[in-house]
């Protein structure tokens, strides 16, 4: 018997607003399962309003 894949896919929208002064600066957002063991890290940009998505 072969091994079977189950594929989970779930979406995640993420929006903000940085600190003033951190304006067009990275953001670094950092995605733990429940067990707290890190499963993501992806960095964005914040715009010249400190928004970023």
């Amino acid at each position: 018997m072969s091994p079977r894949r189950i594929k989970i896919t779930c979406g995640v929208e993420l929006k903000g607003t940085v600190n003033e002064g951190l304006e067009s600066q990275p953001v670094a957002v950092e995605i733990k399962d429940s067990e707290g063991s890190v499963i993501l890290i992806r960095t964005a940009t914040s715009d010249a309003n400190g928004e970023f998505d």
